[in-house]
């Protein structure tokens, strides 16, 4: 292709993404947005959900997923985890990772650049988003919910001895996929193109493939996100099109050790995360959907059973997928009350 028709496409593709976000996207609005700072120097958005009768002693942080912001939480005031938890006591925050929503993004020729992995996310902005939300609460310790990527994060904190989590609750997340099925086991051979970037472009891909959601017959990435059954294509359109941005490329290297015997490696490759989990003593609460192609019910369970806490729960629901867990048509009756139910037992 010559250089002309590559600028063409680059400016459609563009057009076509800038739409989709104007046309679907939406733009949650927490009740206060306060601004963290990593030990890095990284600036990061912690919003906040204030507690209708605060009900609970302790407040609970949300954690996105591999390349999401806040809208996993707050799609839309009928499918908001945050918003529903405030609405029953709970006061709730959600931090957005580095490179993430309102938090500080990479910019070219400016000191905070692409080129953080997994490890950056578990060793400091996890551990500044805790702080930030203690700090600000006066709450000795806080309940943590970690969706995908987010619930990696929890199992790598409560791996490195993270004593502030009263509790933690998985969605749709392991550290060793290596025997169970995923659709990601199909892409690890996109490893070496991918790694040609500092970035992979996933929130630009979702964002224009969005307006196609719920209206072909088959559509195998919509699956590989949620269960459209489960999920009106409405909104999935508007998770596609809001919810996601560029991914570090680190991050998916270190993640694709994942899929390894023995599961998810540090970056510098010398450790695995999975065997200090059996000193870990802090209630963990795992949800997986049957439905879910990234992150099977059996890959929940291999990492939960690696936990050493006498108390934690494998909950499976039939027929969900990766994102309905948060945004499902029956999330709020099949999912919600059962993490509401934890947090008051282990607080």
């Amino acid at each position: 292709m010559h250089i002309p028709h590559l600028f063409a496409a680059a400016g459609v593709a563009w057009a076509w993404s800038a739409y989709s976000r104007q046309r679907y996207g939406v733009d949650p609005a927490a009740d206060e947005v306060h601004t963290i700072h990593t030990p890095d120097g990284w600036r990061l958005a912690l919003s906040r959900y204030r507690a209708q009768e605060a009900r609970l002693a302790h407040p609970v942080l949300l954690v996105p997923g591999l390349a999401c912001n806040r809208v996993a939480y707050d799609l839309d005031p009928e499918r908001s985890l945050a918003r529903w938890l405030a609405a029953r006591g709970v006061d709730a925050w959600v931090v957005e990772l580095r490179g993430h929503g309102l938090s500080q993004r990479p910019r070219w020729g400016a000191t905070q650049r692409y080129g953080y992995s997994f490890d950056t996310h578990a060793t400091l902005d996890l551990p500044a988003a805790i702080e930030g939300v203690l700090a600000r609460t006066g709450a000795p310790a806080l309940h943590a919910l970690g969706h995908s990527l987010g619930g990696m994060l929890l199992y790598a904190a409560l791996s490195r001895g993270e004593a502030r989590l009263r509790s933690a609750i998985t969605v749709a997340s392991a550290l060793d996929h290596s025997e169970a099925p995923s659709d990601f086991h199909a892409l690890l051979g996109a490893a070496p193109l991918v790694e040609l970037l500092p970035a992979t472009p996933i929130g630009a891909a979702l964002r224009m493939a969005a307006p196609f959601g719920g209206r072909l017959p088959s559509n195998r990435l919509e699956e590989f996100n949620l269960w459209p059954p489960n999920v009106e294509p409405e909104f999935a359109r508007r998770l596609h099109a809001s919810a996601f941005h560029p991914v570090s490329t680190p991050v998916l290297v270190q993640l694709a050790t994942a899929f390894e015997p023995g599961g998810l490696r540090h970056a510098d490759g010398s450790t695995r995360y999975l065997p200090p989990l059996g000193r870990a003593s802090t209630p963990v609460l795992a949800f997986a959907g049957t439905r879910d192609r990234q992150c099977s019910p059996q890959a929940a369970d291999t990492t939960l059973r690696a936990v050493g806490s006498r108390r934690r729960r494998l909950e499976t629901l039939e027929d969900y997928g990766h994102f309905d867990l948060l945004i499902g048509k029956h999330a709020h009756e099949a999912v919600f009350p059962k993490v509401l139910a934890w947090l008051h037992e282990c607080d």
